[in-house]
């Protein structure tokens, strides 16, 4: 009786041991199944493969050709109903633009020591051509000597050669005129050297001139308004 006993004892703890590795084995395939199934179901589709890009965008919409950045819509800036400028005549008369930077013109400022006391100016638009003509005699003292003058200018052409004369009638010739367009500066040589001269007996500077009645705001520019309705 206790061999049997041992014997049946021995064969309970085998069967049990037995049941014990079937139910860890089943317990391992239905994880290895839930794992397979959770990551054939998350797996995206299969995309086809691109196709080899030619430079050129893709996201235009459909028969559009690339832009290059440039665009064709036109400016905004432009007051409105101001007239297109006028193009400006090639010949640049008898003061042509020099790259002249061995005087003091080369400067922004003007010199101190050349002192306009008074101006004489005439103007005449002329508005059905979109430009203004005009003269100015400008009186001038000098502190110190000088062969050269020079004033601003912008958008304007000298039309004949400047002259320069004493307020007593003394005539001094100018043999020299050219525009210094870096800083707007139109620049007159005297044949000789000017002396120092004062309110008493000014120099006297006379040009000719045409201006452009541009759209711009600058200088002596053209505009419109509008007033029950009609542009004036």
């Amino acid at each position: 009786m206790e061999g049997m006993d041992f014997e049946d004892e021995k064969s309970k703890r085998y069967c049990m041991k037995t049941k014990h590795v079937a139910v860890i084995c089943g317990v391992v395939v239905v994880v290895g199944l839930a794992v397979g199934l959770g990551v054939g179901l998350s797996r995206p589709k299969c995309q086809p493969e691109d196709p080899p890009t030619s430079g050129v965008p893709t996201d235009l919409p459909t028969g559009q050709p690339p832009t290059s950045g440039v665009t064709t819509d036109p400016p905004t800036d432009r007051p409105t109903g101001q007239p297109t400028n006028p193009t400006p005549p090639v010949d640049s008369g008898p003061c042509p633009s020099k790259n002249d930077e061995t005087g003091e013109w080369r400067h922004f400022r003007l010199p101190t020591y050349v002192k306009p006391v008074h101006y004489d100016l005439e103007m005449k638009p002329e508005m059905e051509k979109d430009i203004y003509t005009g003269s100015v005699s400008i009186s001038i003292t000098l502190e110190k000597p000088t062969s050269y003058l020079w004033l601003h200018l912008r958008e304007t052409k000298i039309t004949e050669m400047p002259t320069l004369q004493k307020s007593s009638g003394q005539q001094i010739a100018l043999n020299d005129c050219f525009e210094y367009k870096p800083q707007e500066y139109i620049v007159m040589k005297a044949e000789a050297e000017l002396s120092v001269t004062n309110e008493s007996d000014p120099y006297i500077l006379t040009l000719k001139f045409q201006g452009w009645l541009n759209g711009s705001l600058v200088g002596f520019y053209r505009t419109t308004y509008t007033e029950n309705g009609v542009i004036k």
